[in-house]
């Protein structure tokens, strides 16, 4: 998993984003969705250990504290005090998102694979099951269990290199086979590919009003 502090961080992470070697997603949710950012907040590091090298989940978050090895590794410190009650990360930033993507308000929280920040087609992958930590629990290892499957019968698997373009072509081919997968295992009611002029990068411009 990858802590974006903020939609303008979010630039600063492009290039190891679509270098990846697995999978990438960002994480659609907000302040409305409580049961569901405590989750991860709880659970960062059982989370962390599903998606492992399978899968990169982008999320923005306020930090439940500075010590947590996951924001230690948004190269973040504290200043003037302590940031944690003044709420310096916004997770609502993912409305704008969401509405820059054209991903319904009603179809979050949310799943939203890319094969890369610049691409204009996304797959959505809405999360049903969020009122409880055990309907986390369940979505959350089906999901990647699904990713996982994908991912072991990917080239990523015997890929040598560390090539920015092979690893976005083979997302692309990761994402034509995750709809059927998941429909087989019945996972979510909705799931659907956008293809908008905004790509993800774009949504995080317009979010950041830059």
């Amino acid at each position: 998993m990858n802590p974006v502090i903020s939609p303008e961080r979010f630039f600063e992470s492009e290039d190891l984003i679509d270098r990846y070697q697995g999978l990438t997603c960002w994480l659609l949710y907000s302040d409305m969705h409580k049961t569901l950012w405590k989750f991860i907040r709880e659970n960062w590091h059982a989370i962390d250990e599903m998606s492992g090298y399978t899968c990169l989940i982008c999320v923005i978050d306020s930090p439940s504290s500075w010590g947590d090895p996951f924001w230690s590794k948004a190269n973040i410190e504290p200043e003037f005090g302590d940031l944690l009650n003044s709420k310096p990360f916004n997770r609502n930033d993912h409305l704008k998102i969401a509405r820059s993507l054209g991903v319904k308000y009603n179809d979050m929280p949310a799943f939203v694979f890319f094969p890369s920040v610049r691409s204009t087609e996304k797959v959505l992958v809405k999360i049903d099951k969020y009122s409880s930590y055990d309907d986390l629990t369940g979505t959350f290892s089906s999901m990647m269990d699904c990713v996982k499957s994908i991912f072991d019968e990917s080239r990523f698997r015997s890929e040598t290199t560390y090539d920015r373009n092979a690893a976005i072509r083979e997302r692309e081919q990761c994402l034509l086979r995750l709809q059927p997968e998941i429909n087989r295992r019945r996972l979510t009611s909705v799931l659907k590919r956008i293809v908008t002029p905004t790509s993800v990068l774009g949504a995080a411009q317009v979010a950041a009003s830059l």
